[in-house]
């Protein structure tokens, strides 16, 4: 059943229709998954990460690479496991196969998991959204951008609707698989969001989010969607 649901989340963000997904999903895509540091799960079977002890440290895969606007792009996988020890050098397609052979085939599922073919490899990745990264644009209304100011948690910006401009707060729920790989205790953050985006107004509109991919982004609140695509491009909210 896990991996079920997972392969259906895969599938919802690239097909439409697939799992119950929509247009606008299927134009989001799940752009820029990559870099960093990937915990190796212990019991793909069961629920939740477990930690996979390789010599007294925690089993990882650590993606050398990684875009945040290219779909296709080399990928080099650094791991201290049986099935990856040493650095070996691959590719990642269409923003979600990763192909390195001598460490990881498979696909990400979300900004935070992803899942070997033969689905022996469950990874975890405490996802950094950095979000002052390029220009999120509104995939319904290119007029419509918000730029972001930095990449902590609480962080602010600005949205831009045509020639007017305001200002906003965003706060980020990330997960916390690092602090169980080193013996903390699990907890129940299992996803990076956006726990609130405040736009100022009177009154003001407060959304919450998912990432879809590392550049793409839905943010919901009664009655309304907002859908945004990273662009590569420069922003300032001065």
């Amino acid at each position: 059943m896990k991996r079920f649901q997972m392969l259906c989340t895969i599938g919802a963000a690239l097909a439409l229709g697939a799992c119950g997904g929509d247009a606008a999903v299927a134009i989001l895509g799940t752009l820029g998954a990559g870099g960093g540091q990937w915990f190796v799960d212990a019991d793909p079977s069961a629920a939740g990460y477990q930690r996979a002890d390789c010599g007294g440290t925690a089993c990882t895969l650590t993606f050398l690479n990684g875009n945040l606007y290219q779909r296709n792009y080399a990928e080099a996988i650094a791991g201290n496991t049986s099935r990856c020890a040493g650095t070996h050098a691959g590719s990642v397609s269409d923003a979600v196969n990763v192909s390195v052979p001598q460490c990881f085939v498979g696909r990400f599922l979300n900004v935070n998991e992803a899942l070997s073919t033969d689905g022996l490899d469950h990874l975890y990745f405490d996802f950094d959204p950095r979000l002052n990264t390029g220009v999120w644009v509104d995939i319904q209304d290119d007029t419509h951008r918000f730029v972001f100011n930095g990449s902590a948690d609480i962080d602010t910006g600005c949205e831009f609707t045509g020639s007017s401009k305001k200002s906003l707060d965003v706060t980020i729920s990330r997960t916390n698989f690092l602090a169980i790989s080193l013996g903390g205790a699990p907890g129940p953050v299992t996803k990076t969001t956006v726990q609130a985006l405040t736009i100022a107004g009177a009154p003001a509109r407060i959304f919450v989010g998912e990432f879809v991919g590392a550049s793409g982004l839905r943010l919901t609140r009664s009655g309304e969607k907002i859908e945004l695509q990273r662009s590569d491009q420069a922003g300032t909210c001065s």
